[in-house]
């Protein structure tokens, strides 16, 4: 049997159920469903405990997973410039919230976005029905030792600034147009400390009434395009000076 849910989520490993003699069926269904060639292996080869079902089975992957790792996070950092911009997911617990931000960020055009690999609800099937395709659009990295990322992205000459509803500063009043990494935080607690210690800065988003928050995906849209909204206006202002 195969269904929707079992295509390939970033660290959670996706499977088919089926006899060996099978395998052509389910290449041919994955090949008509993506356009890629699937990798079968024997369910024996996976972790002990992945599957308890008796039957004989066959578990799958594609080749390319959506997110990619460190390495390929090394080799990303030599193109930082002025002009990038970077959603960081700091454990966001809500996949559809994950999604969200990942349409979100696909649309607002951002060079990278970042998640760490043991926080938060990662590339969940639930996360990228959500996101409809913004995935192919972005440079999607899920990485382990945050501290260490973190650092590697502010050696390479970008600011992290945090959203907190508690922050002095206003989103509106602070400086955008530089290399960004925007951090938006979980749903329950906001930053985790061990973000917050690497934070250069913190904004908040000014809302009325008694609100105390946005909802994340909501927060990180509203962040991310006052972000190139600072930087057009800073085109146009150079534009304006060197043609009078």
């Amino acid at each position: 049997t195969f269904l929707p849910s079992m295509l390939p989520c970033g660290r959670h490993v996706p499977w088919a159920r089926g006899a060996q003699e099978r395998a052509p069926r389910l290449r041919a269904l994955f090949l008509c469903a993506t356009g890629l060639q699937p990798n079968l292996h024997p369910a024996q080869q996976w972790a002990p405990g992945s599957f308890l079902n008796p039957q004989k089975k066959i578990a799958t992957h594609l080749p390319h997973a959506p997110a990619k790792g460190l390495s390929e996070f090394k080799e990303w950092l030599v193109q930082v410039n002025q002009e990038t911009l970077i959603l960081l997911l700091d454990g966001i617990e809500d996949p559809r919230n994950v999604g969200a931000c990942l349409r979100t960020a696909a649309a607002a055009g951002v060079d990278a976005v970042i998640m760490p690999a043991k926080a938060g609800a990662g590339l969940t099937p639930a996360a990228l029905r959500v996101a409809e395709g913004g995935i192919h659009q972005l440079e999607l990295f899920e990485l382990e030792n945050w501290t260490h990322v973190l650092k590697k992205l502010k050696a390479a000459g970008i600011w992290i600034i945090g959203t907190s509803g508690n922050a002095d500063s206003s989103l509106y009043n602070f400086d955008l147009s530089g290399p960004l990494g925007l951090v938006v935080g979980s749903e329950s607690s906001g930053v985790r400390q061990i973000t917050r210690k690497q934070c250069d800065a913190f904004v908040r988003i000014p809302a009325a009434g008694n609100l105390p928050s946005l909802n994340v995906s909501v927060a990180a849209g509203v962040a991310l395009f006052e972000a190139i909204r600072q930087r057009r206006v800073k085109d146009d202002s150079l534009e304006a000076s060197t043609f009078p």
